[in-house]
Parts: C-alpha cells; structure tokens; sequence
C-alpha cells in the first residue's frame, strides 16, 4: 500500500489535479494495488491478493505535502457506538445470514494490522448471545468478520468506546471482500 500510495503522490505532485484522471498501479509479490482519480476528486483503490479484495472509494485532496484520501462508509448495518472513559474498546458482535435471515451461531473476528497487512485471530468470548471481543486502544485499525461458509465483513474502528454491530454476511464461498474506511494522509 504505501508503495502505490508513493508512486501516485509523485504522479500526482507533477500534476495539476483539476480536471485530470488517471490510474496507478503496482504488482507486489502476490499483492496488486489500484488507485483510479477522476476529475471530480472522487478515487477508489482495490488490493488484489491470493484470498482476498479490499476495495474503498471516497473523495481525494491534497494539501502542499500529503493526498488525503477520505473513504465513504461501507458498512453493511448501523454500529451502536457509546464513548469510553478509558482506554479500552469493547466489540458486541452478532450476525446474520442474509437469504433466510437467521442468526449465525459462529463468528470468526480478526484484528487487521494495516502497517503489516497481517491478519491475526482473536479470542472473543459469547455474552448474552453476542460475541464480545475487549481490547485496549493502541491507534485506528480494522477488524474483519466472518463465518463458516459466508462472506467476510469488516469495520474501521478509530477510537475507543463500546461498539454494538449486526452484521448481514452473504451465503458466499467466493473471495473475500473487505472494504477500507475512514481518512488515510500520506506524506
């Protein structure tokens, strides 16, 4: 990711923005990256691996340093969200499927390092017939759910508090998809 976002802030520091459209891509090992811009200042990206897509769009500006790339909101249901005195973020998780609307019973959470793009699985305990996931809050990142035999969903947590989130995951055995969310500056 960073390595396609430097090569599109050096395209776009030759470029007057205004009006221009264009397409940035970079093949990583087994990773591609795609950043599109459009004339309106609208962009989108996708990363492309080997089980996964995580796809994002939004609207782009920069400022004399940075491209500022500010992601629209794909989640899939509303999270209730309640501030938090402490340094703490506590995830109350349920999900259903989409076709016949039932409660799943399983749900896999992942913590989302974006530095590393490594995945790790996380212990969630089953409180009042939610998954409950408590973690202290060290910066913004993202989390990924899913369920055995349904697609994966995933949040941009950004601050700490108590999120309450239902989650609707399709009856998909295809790729993953994930989707990017809130505003990322890059210098």
């Amino acid at each position: 990711m960073r390595n396609v976002v430097f090569v599109a802030i050096i395209l776009f520091s030759f470029l007057n923005l205004k009006g221009q459209e264009g397409k940035f891509c970079l093949e990583d090992f087994a990773i591609g990256y795609t950043i599109s811009i459009y004339k309106d200042s609208t962009f989108t990206y996708v990363q492309n691996g080997c089980v996964a897509q995580i796809y994002g769009e939004g609207k782009y500006y920069m400022t004399s340093d940075s491209l500022i790339l500010n992601y629209k909101n794909f989640y899939n249901a509303n999270p209730t969200f309640v501030e938090s005195n402490n340094n703490e973020i506590i995830l109350l998780i349920s999900a259903i499927d989409k076709k016949s609307r039932k409660k799943l019973k399983k749900i896999e959470l992942f913590e989302l390092d974006e530095r590393s793009g490594i995945v790790k699985p996380t212990q969630t305990s089953k409180i009042k017939g939610k998954h409950t996931y408590k973690s202290d809050f060290h910066r913004p990142h993202g989390y990924l759910i899913s369920s055995p035999n349904h697609s994966g969903e995933s949040i941009y947590i950004d601050k700490p508090g108590i999120y309450e989130i239902e989650f609707v995951l399709h009856d998909d055995k295809q790729i993953e998809k994930y989707f990017m969310h809130g505003k990322k500056a890059f210098k």
